[in-house]
């Protein structure tokens, strides 16, 4: 648990390095003939008609937090086998609700820090939140089977 706890705080602050800052040169000559900056070539690319996949990944965002819901909604007050979820006696209440909220936000969080610096991802992390909402379905209709 500490060690999620370091990567949450950690993996941000690891972000926060910008390397599409140019290096300034020390040559007068370099800088009157050189190109446009690094960091504009970084902004045109992420112009909104330029990130192929973007609407795909925002309804996988959607079927993330609805697949969630759902679970937490079928687990509510059942037995939990997860014990990192399990409240007092293994039942899921609403600090597992909390709980399970905060890892799906933080997970959220930690694609939005990662499509701000490589905006190509949108597709594969779409792809990702997809296949978690489809293993989230089949754990609600697992749930739903035990009641």
């Amino acid at each position: 648990m500490k060690l999620l706890s370091v990567l949450l705080l950690t993996l941000p602050m690891m972000a926060q390095v910008n390397s599409g800052i140019p290096v300034p040169s020390t040559k007068i000559s370099d800088f009157a003939a050189s190109p446009a900056p690094r960091s504009e070539a970084w902004r045109k690319d992420l112009t909104a008609g330029e990130r192929p996949g973007r609407t795909l990944y925002y309804w996988s965002v959607a079927t993330v937090v609805a697949a969630s819901a759902a679970d937490a909604a079928s687990s509510w007050s059942g037995r939990e086998a997860n014990p990192v979820l399990a409240g007092p006696a293994a039942q899921f209440g609403v600090g597992s609700v909390a709980l399970k909220s905060g890892l799906v936000g933080a997970s959220l969080l930690l694609q939005h820090v990662a499509l701000h610096h490589r905006p190509g991802l949108y597709k594969r992390l779409a792809w990702m939140n997809f296949a978690t909402s489809g293993v989230l379905g089949g754990v609600t209709v697992h749930n739903m089977g035990v009641r």
